[in-house]
């Protein structure tokens, strides 16, 4: 599996964690303005800095009418991505779908299958997920998924996590593109794309430890070849690592993922004790959590 999926998908894990599947259902909300496109919107990595992440794609693809009518028909709260498809589906009562079967993988294929215009995928699309780990959560699984481009894995986004108990489904997060079509063939060579991706950084040729060939999927150009460029440097003051995704035809860096993560003494996060109000209150009813007992911990 590739490193930069690994961040995104137990990132996602970790998120829909926070659901716990076995307590109450649409008990994971996020605001509208938030977008799963958008990198560093998982920031437990690196506290105590500001993120270098970089997103260069262009342009959104909006949600169907037919979309928003298929959500609001399940009563679901829904928002969705940069690339037109559910950032988030997450039920506010009754399951986003049921009967489905008793494995949480073959539900969560049974689900795509039957919500595949819900989600705004092609058929190709919807054909094209595989199935990369399924984690028990309480009483259900999160089941995750990843997006294949012809012959490529999505290096960044294409992931698809649903969430499942007793043959139903609860909660739907994703960052998958409509059509996953074979991108067109690279150009740049390797080192070529090793290179930009340096440069960018900061550092020179000696920091990149891993070039690889995946897909990144664009609002605008649909997925594109791109090399996964893997940099770590330590030489300096401050330690520099990114994973770097380079359009493997023009060149262009398409994405920049900061992976330094910075220790605290004492790190501390605001979080809800179990299940965040669903009455759409405003009023802030998390908690001071602290790695180690001190003043304003909870």
């Amino acid at each position: 599996m590739r490193r930069s999926f690994i961040l995104s998908g137990l990132a996602a894990i970790v998120t829909l964690g926070v659901v716990a599947l076995g307590v109450s259902p649409g008990s994971l909300a996020a605001p509208d303005n938030q977008s799963s496109s958008a990198p560093g919107e998982v920031g437990f990595l690196r506290d105590g800095a500001a993120s270098l992440d970089k997103d260069n794609r262009k342009g959104r693809v909006e949600p169907t009418a037919r979309q928003r009518g298929l959500a609001a028909a399940v009563d679901a709260r829904a928002r969705f991505n940069q690339l037109g498809t559910p950032a988030m589906l997450t039920s506010t009562g009754s399951p986003l779908d049921s009967g489905l079967p008793a494995d949480p993988a073959a539900a969560a294929r049974a689900y795509i299958a039957a919500n595949r215009e819900l989600l705004g995928l092609t058929p190709r699309a919807a054909n094209a997920l595989d199935v990369i780990a399924v984690a028990p959560m309480g009483e259900g699984a999160a089941v995750l998924l990843q997006q294949r481009f012809g012959n490529l894995v999505a290096g960044y986004d294409g992931l698809l996590v649903v969430g499942v108990r007793d043959g139903s489904v609860y909660h739907v997060s994703g960052s998958l593109a409509r059509d996953a079509a074979q991108p067109q063939p690279a150009t740049l060579s390797p080192q070529s794309a090793a290179d930009i991706a340096a440069r960018d950084a900061g550092v020179g040729p000696g920091a990149v430890r891993d070039v690889e060939l995946v897909a990144v999927p664009t609002p605008q150009a649909g997925g594109r070849a791109a090399y996964q460029v893997l940099i770590i440097d330590g030489q300096g003051a401050e330690p520099v690592a990114f994973t770097s995704y380079v359009d493997a035809r023009d060149g262009t860096l398409l994405v920049r993922e900061d992976i330094v993560d910075y220790d605290l003494d004492n790190p501390e996060w605001d979080v809800f004790p179990s299940t965040p109000s669903v009455d759409y209150s405003s009023t802030d009813t998390r908690v001071r959590w602290c790695f180690a007992p001190g003043p304003g911990c909870d």
